[in-house]
């Protein structure tokens, strides 16, 4: 059940970048299905198109976050089927298992450890290309959407798929209508 709810999350946020990119004339939309350069995408989107760092960093970040993910789930697996060959020897010898056999808790602090720093950054990332896409958008609704993508992780997924038939506001006409109604005289 995680796994389908977890393809269908992905294709709607795949689907509202991949529309919001195709409404800014940006190349290659479709990357935002591809895991790992749907990061850049939505970097990319969120700088309207244009060349920065922030995708190119969330990219490698999304990169290393799911390296880690990988390795801590293949030390894992190794590890405990290790403790259960040890188990069971120790059980056949009429033995208790030893601390040494439990090294597999040792075997992943450290991508543990890393996991979570990464994941942080993953997070924060996530969070300015958020806002800078509801931004452009969704303007008045950039901060309120942003803060409950952060603290719901699902709704991320599910907002940029709501606004992703939205005209984008362009920054000059964002700004004159937050003037609107001043007069410098």
């Amino acid at each position: 059940i995680l796994a389908v709810l977890g393809v269908i999350f992905h294709v709607l946020r795949a689907a509202g970048i991949c529309d919001m990119s195709s409404s800014l004339g940006i190349k290659n939309p479709w990357y935002s299905f591809v895991p790992v350069l749907d990061a850049y995408a939505f970097g990319r989107l969120s700088a309207r198109g244009k060349k920065s760092a922030v995708s190119v960093v969330y990219a490698v970040i999304e990169l290393i976050f799911w390296g880690l993910a990988a390795a801590v789930a293949v030390t894992a697996v190794f590890g405990w089927i290790d403790l259960l060959f040890a188990a069971d020897k120790a059980l056949a010898a009429g033995k208790e298992l030893s601390v040494a056999d439990f090294s597999v808790i040792s075997k992943i602090i450290l991508p543990m450890f890393l996991l979570g720093i990464v994941a942080v950054a993953r997070k924060v990332f996530s969070a300015i290309c958020a806002y800078k896409v509801f931004k452009i958008f969704k303007p008045n609704l950039a901060v309120v959407f942003t803060v409950i993508s952060v603290v719901l992780s699902v709704a991320l997924p599910i907002l940029l798929f709501s606004v992703r038939n939205n005209s984008p506001f362009d920054k000059k006409e964002s700004d004159d209508a937050r003037l609107s109604g001043f007069s410098i005289e």
